[in-house]
């Protein structure tokens, strides 16, 4: 089987010491289980999920953990792009990511094994183990609150929580904008590309996020109506996760 040139380049740092890491494939999974492309031990089995684009790499958040992707901090569920020389944090480890140049094929990445705590004395333990429950109880506070925000801050949202493909499809009209037409032969696109090949129509899926949030600058839902750009979006970003899982 022939090699493909490896296309992007992460850079890890853990309290181990540093490890590069040089690949070409679509969809990568970080953790400590014995699937994961990058396996760093201390880590839940799956931390998180790497979507390879041109110019950026979508981090999915797969666990419990703090995830800061630049300066965004984001939850279990959440999503974020991370552009060239951008800086991943999972946890205690620490992950730079840019564009690999090098005709380096691309390896397996080999298990991180993180050196073991210092053992905190009797006194101190107790005291950074409510420390950290603090923290936790702020994070999802605030994931609470930005998610109630989204859900009803904003009029003329799709309320569904599960945004119907095929209603979806009809929603959006043949005759209707360029926008509009070119987001349904997307969504059809991926659609099929689903049983055919699952990184490119996550890569489709991506697409139409960004054709989505153009839709919903060009037009404005009839009062009532459906935004059919939001549901297209919120669509696209629950096959994003499904199929990347």
């Amino acid at each position: 089987m022939l090699k493909r040139k490896a296309t992007h380049l992460f850079l890890i740092q853990t309290s181990a010491g540093k490890q590069q890491y040089a690949t070409a494939e679509p969809v990568l999974k970080l953790g400590a289980a014995a699937d994961c492309g990058i396996r760093i031990s201390g880590l839940p089995p799956h931390a998180v999920t790497l979507v390879l684009e041109p110019n950026a790499v979508r981090v999915m958040n797969r666990s419990t953990l703090p995830v800061l992707v630049g300066s965004n901090n984001i939850g279990n569920g959440g999503n974020a792009r991370l552009k060239s020389g951008g800086c991943l944090q999972v946890g205690k480890i620490s992950i730079t990511w840019r564009p690999h140049d090098a005709k380096a094929q691309a390896t397996p990445a080999a298990p991180v094994k993180e050196k073991p705590a210092k053992k905190e004395t009797a006194g101190k333990e107790p005291r950074k183990r409510n420390k950290d429950l603090v923290n936790y109880a702020i994070l999802a506070l605030c994931v609470i609150v930005l998610g109630y925000w989204h859900l009803n801050g904003q009029e003329n949202t799709y309320e569904t929580s599960q945004p119907d493909f095929e209603y979806l499809v009809s929603q959006l009209r043949t005759d209707g904008t360029p926008t509009e037409q070119f987001l349904r032969e997307l969504l059809q696109q991926a659609r099929t590309n689903e049983r055919r090949d699952v990184s490119r129509a996550v890569n489709d899926y991506l697409h139409v996020q960004r054709i989505s949030e153009r839709l919903r600058i060009e037009t404005e839902p009839e009062p009532g109506g459906v935004d059919l750009g939001a549901a297209a979006k919120m669509f696209a970003e629950m096959r994003t996760q499904a199929l990347a899982g």
